[in-house]
Parts: C-alpha cells; sequence; structure tokens
C-alpha cells in the first residue's frame, strides 16, 4: 500500500478514495502535503486559524439532476466572510461518464473578509477552444451556480501544463494552490529535468544529516609492532606457546606444541567416576540381595515386584562393572598418550 509521497514520486493518478500507508483519508494526505510545500516555498509561512481552508470534493456530470452533490468550495467561501484576507484553497475531481480531471479552485478574500476573487488553474487545455480554457475547469465554470453568480471576479490561469499521457493533474493543482496561498502566483518549476512529481517529492523530502567528523585519522606507521609483510602469529599463554606456521607445500595449517602435564583436576574426575563405579556395585548388590530375600519369603513382597527388583539390581551390577572396567581402560590409554606426545612432528 503506498504513501501519498510514493503516489506523487511515481506521478500515478489519484481518486477521492485511495487506500493510503498512513491509513489517512486523501483529503488529510493532500492537507498535510499541502502545508509542507507551503512551509517550503515560503519558510515565514505561518498560518492564523482560519487564514487558511484547504479541502477537496468531487463532482460527477452524469450524476448531473439525479443527485445532490455538495459544493464544499462554495461552503468554505462562506464560512470564510468576515475573515480578513482568508484564503481558500480547493481541489476538485471532475468526472463525467468517460474520465476525470484535477482542477483547483483558489478564493482570496479583502481586507473586510468579502470574497476578492476566484482563481481557477487546469494543467491540461481545450485544444479546440479559440481562447485558453480547462479541459474541466471551464466547464466547472459553465455549470456550476456558485461560480456563475461571482464570474465577474473569476480569473482562469493554466499554469505548467501537463505533459501528454500522464495523470498528474492532480500534482499540478496541489502546486498551484501551495504556489497561491504563498506567493500569489501559480507553481514555477525549479528544476529543469524530471518530472514535477519528482521536483516536489525531493522539496518535501527532509535534508539528510552529515554526521560531524572529527580530524581524518592518520594510517599507522609502519613499526615493530605493525610490520608491512606478514609475520608467523604468535599467541602467548601462561603456560603453553602455541606457534602457528603454515607450510608451504601444504594449504592447511600445522600446530607445534608441547604438551602439558596433566592437570591437576583431571585425577579428580577420575576418581568421581571411579566412585560412582564403586557405589553402584554397592546399590546393584543391595536391591538384588532384597529381591533374593524377597523370593525366599523372607521379605513379604508380591512375586512381580520381587523379579522387579531381582532384575533392577542385576542392571545396576552390570552398569557399574562397565563404568569401572571403561576407568581402568582410559587411566591406560592416558599413560601411552602422554608418552607419544613427546615426539616432534613436522612436514616435510
Amino acid at each position: 500500500m503506498p504513501s501519498l509521497l510514493d503516489i506523487l514520486k511515481s506521478g500515478s493518478a489519484l481518486g477521492t478514495h485511495e487506500d493510503l500507508a498512513s491509513g489517512e483519508t486523501v483529503e488529510s494526505s493532500l492537507e498535510d502535503l499541502f502545508l509542507q510545500l507551503c512551509n517550503k516555498l515560503d519558510p515565514s509561512f505561518k498560518p492564523t486559524e482560519g487564514s487558511i481552508t484547504f479541502a477537496i470534493d468531487s463532482f460527477d456530470e452524469s450524476a448531473w439532476g439525479l443527485i445532490e452533490q455538495e459544493d464544499v468550495f462554495a461552503e468554505n467561501v462562506f464560512l470564510a466572510t468576515g475573515t480578513p484576507h482568508a484564503k481558500i484553497c480547493h481541489m476538485r475531481h471532475y468526472s463525467n461518464g468517460e474520465g476525470a480531471h484535477w482542477h483547483a479552485l483558489f478564493a482570496q478574500m479583502d481586507e473586510k473578509g468579502e470574497l476578492e476573487s476566484i482563481t481557477i488553474t487546469d494543467s491540461r487545455l481545450n485544444a479546440k477552444a479559440q481562447t485558453k480554457q480547462g479541459i474541466t475547469a471551464q466547464r466547472d465554470i459553465d455549470t456550476n451556480p456558485f461560480l456563475q453568480t461571482n464570474s465577474s471576479k473569476i480569473q482562469f490561469i493554466p499554469g505548467i501544463e501537463q505533459p501528454p499521457k500522464t495523470s498528474t493533474c492532480w500534482i499540478h493543482a496541489l502546486a498551484n494552490l501551495a504556489s497561491l496561498a504563498t506567493c500569489s502566483e501559480v507553481y514555477k518549476r525549479q528544476k529543469s529535468g524530471g518530472t514535477l512529481g519528482q521536483e516536489l517529492h525531493s522539496l518535501l523530502l527532509p535534508p539528510v544529516k552529515k554526521e560531524k567528523t572529527g580530524k581524518k585519522a592518520m594510517p599507522p606507521q609502519p613499526n615493530e609492532q605493525s610490520p608491512l609483510l606478514p609475520t608467523i602469529p604468535l599467541v602467548e599463554k601462561k603456560e603453553t606457546v602455541i606457534t602457528e606456521t603454515e607450510s608451504p607445500r601444504f594449504s592447511k595449517r600445522a600446530t607445534f606444541f608441547k604438551a602439558e602435564d596433566k592437570k591437576p583436576s583431571e585425577p579428580a574426575t577420575d576418581s568421581k567416576s571411579y566412585t560412582a563405579s564403586l557405589g553402584l556395585l554397592f546399590i546393584g548388590a543391595t536391591v538384588t540381595g532384597v529381591a533374593t530375600l524377597a523370593l525366599t519369603a523372607v521379605i513379604t513382597l508380591s512375586l512381580p515386584v520381587s523379579i522387579g527388583l531381582l532384575v533392577t539390581g542385576l542392571l545396576i551390577l552390570l552398569v557399574g562393572a562397565a563404568l569401572l572396567t571403561k576407568n581402568c581402560l582410559v587411566s591406560n590409554a592416558d599413560e601411552e598418550i602422554e608418552l607419544d606426545s613427546e615426539e616432534s612432528y613436522s612436514f616435510s
């Protein structure tokens, strides 16, 4: 789901009811862009309450006389009556059975708060007309009761014409309204390249903040600790020195080291394992003895329980014996490894 800024940059068509990423209505999003544009065109732009009004509405020619269509522009002009120098900025989505087009209406109140002038812009002109007429602006002027009543106060200014086969009329209307509200003239391009939508998009984006950088870090000077040529890395520990070298004939690395004596903690580990083995033998023997007494009726237990105890005791005896045997074998293997480690190895 695109944002209105994305649609602005791409120059896509815009209707009065679109699903936007912000979740806001089209009118609310357009008003936000309008105010941002005003601030960019005039940094001192700080409207007071009621001094500037922005709104949109739609008119469908095919529904003329069939349904009542609200004229929001006329309502806002009436509401602004009595507010000196108030500005009414309006975008109208004008449609018929064939298509739709946006044009802009801008009303200016005088020092007494009475309607002074109405400026209408249209980014597409009627090529067949002898005078400059907007393709929907002129139809609006000819059919709208409020505009007909105030026809003497209307001036039509085309503004920048949109490129053929594009749907950027809403972008032109928005730009013209922001410029009329701040500069009292239609929008003028600030850059020669790109589209109007791309120009406004870059204008609305916040400037990229450059991080403050200190003095440039100087590269380390070559010294004994940082030689220019790679050397054999040497890692030193408290008790052991491990030197890694790379054989010129083999891609794998060979590690040369001298084995250390057995750590004091190793005998303790073996002792614990030996004690555990003896413990298992003792428990196994005890359980087996109890089961034997139960089977000989010395102790009163049921037959299944007695047999279960006997089997359990025998299993514990077997486990204890296996562990004891393993400990003896490991002790002998450690002695052999300790002797072998005193030899040296190298790659030829």
